[in-house]
């Protein structure tokens, strides 16, 4: 596949917006916890107290206004379920609040890149795409189905990588590594995969 040159790219950068409780902040929602905080800092007077289904737990850690108004519509897009129906035993539970923001802080595209760079099977950033399939779904019998059918799969020869294929939340590179795996897993065992 041959590349375009960087000269007849056309950049635009993004300069996205929110309307958000009749304010304007930035996007994505998750980098502007601060702004939100101007006029609406309930999720600060969050419980923090467990529950169990994933709607709760929102509402307890994060407040009624982001749970209500985006944490809630969204896990429900995401998952295809109502989120008070999804057992909060199947996540993990951070010590406190946290926003990624608050985590690893805001991120410019020369980070990504230099992050990337350590990765020595990264080559260069060229581009994304966003996926309407791209979200594994958990349930309470996950990790015994994922070995049963890895374990049958593998008796019969047959190697299932990548997001959907190892049932993991899984990015592009960690699904580039994974097959780059078991490439030397073949090599090395010469296993050859049945035709």
């Amino acid at each position: 596949m041959e590349e375009l040159p960087e000269s007849e790219w056309n950049q635009i950068e993004r300069d996205a917006k929110i309307y958000f409780k009749e304010h304007i902040i930035d996007y994505p929602i998750e980098f502007s916890i601060k702004q939100i905080a101007n006029f609406n800092a309930d999720f600060l007077n969050a419980s923090g107290k467990e529950k169990e289904n994933l709607s709760e737990w929102f509402k307890a850690k994060f407040g009624k206004t982001l749970a209500e108004e985006y944490l809630i519509p969204y896990n429900r897009k995401i998952w295809g379920l109502e989120p008070n129906s999804i057992n909060i035993g199947n996540f993990i539970k951070p010590n406190r609040n946290y926003t990624i923001t608050e985590s690893i802080g805001i991120k410019s595209l020369e980070e990504i890149v230099k992050h990337g760079n350590r990765i020595p099977y990264l080559k260069k950033l060229i581009d994304y795409n966003v996926s309407d399939y791209a979200y594994v779904i958990y349930d309470h019998n996950y990790q015994k189905s994922v070995s049963q059918i890895k374990n049958y799969l593998s008796h019969e020869g047959l190697y299932s990588i990548g997001r959907f294929g190892e049932w993991e939340y899984y990015n592009m590179d960690i699904c580039i590594e994974s097959a780059m795996k078991l490439s030397n897993l073949i090599s090395c065992n010469n296993k050859h995969i049945p035709k």
